[in-house]
């Protein structure tokens, strides 16, 4: 494994409440079909028409359109560090680490996480799949969502040491605490999954391996944001952690259509 560094970005997700499962477990991996360009948007079937896409696979280098963060807090006693993004050297995909053995996160001792973000923060609705798999240890959580502020945001979550579910959240800190629920699926870290939020006025889709899990219609973000993707811990009841040993959560692939608000018309990532 190697790492590279980039520079900065903002903020993080925080995760959630009530948990409904779903019992049909999902045990292949599933890639959702690339949208056609008809020349000025990208045109995702049963989602709408998008301006810009991003797709990352070779992860040699960082793309101009994505940053590894660098800063402290976002949740509290996380330390977001741009030399703990690198690449796995065996199957080349992009690892997010979160080193073992860190003692008990404090505020002055924060504990390193890895994030990386849309470099631009005007993302508006959209189709994001991420393909990834999450460490097999506990104390940390793996993340890929769309986040605006603490009440503009929808995630996909996983808690490391629980490989069976996976959780979906729209937030709404500021009101009710917004919606969580689990649902049962595949092995989330002995193999690759390709896990997808669909997020459009007044909806959100969530999905596993092109199963649709999940449909919330409340809570839904009305403002842009950013994509981000992370793996963090700070010995909170959610993560659990800190992690004993190094968890290392693996990104395949990135593949988002979506719209920007600063390009009027066609445009692309």
């Amino acid at each position: 494994m190697y790492y590279f560094s980039s520079p900065a970005v903002l903020l993080s997700s925080i995760a959630g409440l009530a948990i409904l499962s779903n019992a049909s477990a999902l045990e292949k991996r599933y890639t959702s079909p690339t949208a056609p360009f008809d020349g000025c948007l990208w045109q995702v079937s049963k989602v709408g028409a998008f301006n810009s896409h991003l797709n990352v696979s070779n992860w040699k280098t960082l793309p101009s359109s994505l940053k590894a963060t660098d800063r402290t807090g976002g949740p509290a006693r996380v330390k977001w560090d741009p030399s703990l993004v690198g690449v796995d050297a065996n199957d080349g995909s992009l690892t997010l680490t979160v080193p073992g053995g860190q003692g008990t996160c404090t505020d002055d001792k924060p504990c390193g996480s890895a994030q990386i973000t849309t470099a631009y923060d005007d993302v508006m609705y959209g189709s994001m799949r991420t393909v990834m798999k999450t460490p097999n240890v506990w104390g940390t959580v793996s993340a890929a969502f769309f986040y605006s502020d603490d009440n503009n945001e929808a995630d996909i979550e996983m808690q490391t040491g629980d490989v069976t579910h996976a959780h979906w959240t729209n937030q709404d800190w500021y009101g009710s605490n917004g919606l969580t629920n689990t649902s049962v699926v595949a092995n989330t870290s002995a193999a690759y999954h390709e896990y997808r939020l669909d997020w459009v006025p007044g909806r959100t889709d969530l999905y596993v391996d092109g199963k649709l899990l999940q449909t919330y219609t409340k809570f839904v973000p009305r403002t842009s944001g950013f994509w981000m993707w992370n793996s963090w811990t700070n010995n909170g009841s959610w993560t659990l952690g800190p992690p004993s040993m190094d968890a290392v959560m693996h990104i395949k692939s990135i593949d988002v259509y979506f719209n920007r608000t600063s390009i009027a018309g066609c445009g692309s990532a």
